[in-house]
Formats: structure tokens, C-alpha cells, sequence
């Protein structure tokens, strides 16, 4: 399977950055401005300020997923295509600058409005656009990704 070039910005990629983390880490979300109420109501002095830092700390959000995808940002800006073969996908740039990520390291697939999100292991994704994709290539992505998860659970399982 390959895509056909595309070009995801920096906004684009930091707003589904923000929104990965937030559903990835919800219960987090909720926990630390708790834990900031009730510091602003049963704390004095520096513990109140503590619980103002606890309350403000998720719209620090954005900006730390601005900062966070600035990497893959630059890779994706300039116009990026991706090929899948033999349990790897090959994300190459038009200045020749490229990312390689095997298949064994993705949990899963998931659209997300206009892009399919592969998510690794690790808390990492890549966005493709799914109109950069071949009619069936989402299916594709997620029938790779278990394949080569099934041939790792063997490999591990053989040792």
C-alpha cells in the first residue's frame, strides 16, 4: 500500500496531539485539578498556591503539544508519503528526510475526523489523512498491525 503525498501543519498535528493525550490520559485530567480544589479549600498559603498550579496545569495542554510534536511537525508540514510494506511503514518526505516505524511497536488504528491514527506502544502517533489513503487503507493498516503483532506473541512465545 502507498498513499499519495500529503501535508498535515503544525496546528493540525498539535490539536490532535492535545486530543490523543486528553483521551489517553483523561482520568489524569481529572485527578490533578481535583487534587487542586481541595487544596484551594482546606489548604492555607502555599498549598493554596499549589492548588491554583493543579487547577490551571491542564491549559497548559495545547502548548505542551505544540512543543511535543515539533519534531514530527516538520516531517509532516513538507509533504509526506507513506508506503506499508513487510511490516513497516516508511514515511518518506519530498527532501528526501523520511521516518520508519515497524508494525509490532503500533497498538492500533483509529479515525479520528479526517485522519487515520496510528498509535504506537508507547504513546506516540502518526496522522495520515484518510483521503491520502487507498479506498481499503485503514483496513489494510489494521490488518497489518495484527499480523505482525501475532508473528512478535510468537517470536516471544518461541523463546
Amino acid at each position: 500500500m502507498i498513499s499519495q503525498k500529503y501535508r498535515v501543519s503544525r496546528i493540525v498535528l498539535a490539536r490532535l496531539t492535545a486530543e490523543e493525550y486528553i483521551r489517553s490520559f483523561w482520568w489524569f485530567i481529572l485527578i490533578i485539578p481535583t487534587f487542586g480544589l481541595a487544596c484551594l479549600i482546606f489548604g492555607s498559603g502555599l498549598l493554596q498556591i499549589i492548588g491554583w498550579m493543579a487547577i490551571l496545569w491542564p491549559f497548559s495542554i495545547p502548548a505542551r503539544s505544540v512543543l511535543s510534536s515539533s519534531k514530527a511537525g516538520k516531517l509532516l508540514a513538507r509533504g509526506t508519503q507513506v508506503e506499508l510494506k513487510s511490516g513497516t511503514l516508511y514515511f518518506s518526505a519530498d527532501d528526501g528526510k523520511g521516518l520508519k516505524l515497524e508494525l509490532w511497536a503500533a497498538r492500533d488504528v483509529v479515525v479520528r475526523s479526517e485522519y487515520a491514527v496510528v498509535r504506537m506502544r508507547r504513546f506516540g502517533f502518526v496522522p495520515i489523512p484518510v483521503s491520502a489513503l487507498p479506498p481499503d487503507g485503514v483496513d489494510q493498516l489494521t490488518q497489518a498491525i495484527l499480523a505482525e503483532r501475532k508473528i512478535r506473541i510468537a517470536q516471544i512465545n518461541a523463546r
